[in-house]
């Protein structure tokens, strides 16, 4: 939040469902151009064909199809704030545009011969690494560093597992407010369950699980069977009681821990700030091979 007063270039960088737009929207809200508008573009989205009109706009007949002029998302977000998300599915030629652009603060719509200034925040994020992407050549290396002036990088929602139930109640609180209906609470047992899944889906997995909560559940303090009947595809957690939960818990973190390093145990000992002797200890315990 500090920066964005200060600049208008902004990378930001995490898997899908971390909440990406939701920082991006942040940013533009703490911004210079904050009054402004906040225009999303899924690049990923964009026809290849209609990349450059979408983007910079087109004059009246300047192709088949192109009956009238249409501005286009840069102008749309002058004085505002451009979100490109999923900008490493941007075709290059388009990627030297946005990087002209940039550098000179104008665009040129499709058909016409007459640049057009504008100003805005320029936003983008990506679920992929853009450096590998640059290394293969499939991503402009002088784009990549003008668009990354301050970078945010977003962890997945399984290591910040502080947040879980934070987020959880903060999404059963919205959607109750939606629907006008009384408010959801999570006894022990279920905030235990939330917090052993691992979510690939990330936080939007967790909002659409709240949000199933709220609309199949009728008693309104949330128990762990409760969650268990609308998560049939979801692999049941056998928890009887704390001691069970933590084992679990514990079960879980250090199996996502040994993947994550390719079954290396001295960089898994490191990370999860154990002993190798007694992480061994603990995968004996925990019944894991």
């Amino acid at each position: 939040a500090k920066s964005a007063p200060r600049t208008t270039r902004f990378l930001i960088s995490g898997e899908n469902g971390t909440g990406k737009e939701l920082v991006a929207h942040m940013t533009h809200s703490h911004s210079q151009f904050s009054s402004g508008p906040f225009v999303a573009v899924n690049c990923a989205a964009l026809p290849s064909e209609l990349v450059e009109s979408e983007l910079f706009g087109h004059t009246a007949g300047a192709f088949t199809g192109a009956s009238k002029a249409r501005k286009g998302k840069f102008l749309e977000a002058d004085k505002g704030t451009i979100f490109l998300d999923e900008i490493s599915e941007m075709p290059q030629e388009a990627q030297a545009k946005i990087l002209r652009a940039i550098e000179t603060k104008t665009i040129m719509p499709v058909g016409s011969d007459k640049e057009q200034k504008i100003e805005c925040n320029i936003i983008a994020a990506s679920n992929k690494d853009l450096l590998r992407l640059v290394a293969e050549n499939k991503f402009r290396e002088d784009l990549l560093y003008r668009l990354n002036v301050v970078k945010f990088e977003i962890p997945p929602l399984r290591e910040r597992k502080d947040d879980i139930i934070l987020l959880a109640e903060y999404f059963l609180q919205h959607f109750a407010n939606e629907t006008k209906s009384a408010v959801k609470r999570l006894t022990p047992e279920a905030k235990l369950y939330l917090e052993a899944f691992d979510y690939p889906g990330n936080i939007r997995e967790l909002k659409n699980l709240m949000e199933r909560i709220n609309i199949y559940c009728d008693n309104e303090n949330i128990t762990r069977e409760d969650i268990t009947e609308i998560l049939p595809y979801v692999p049941k957690i056998q928890i009887t009681n704390l001691k069970d939960a933590v084992s679990e818990f514990e079960k879980k973190q250090i199996e996502a821990s040994i993947n994550r390093h390719n079954g290396n145990i001295s960089k898994t000992a490191k990370e999860l700030g154990l002993e190798r002797s007694h992480l061994y200890k603990k995968m004996k315990k925990l019944g894991i091979e």
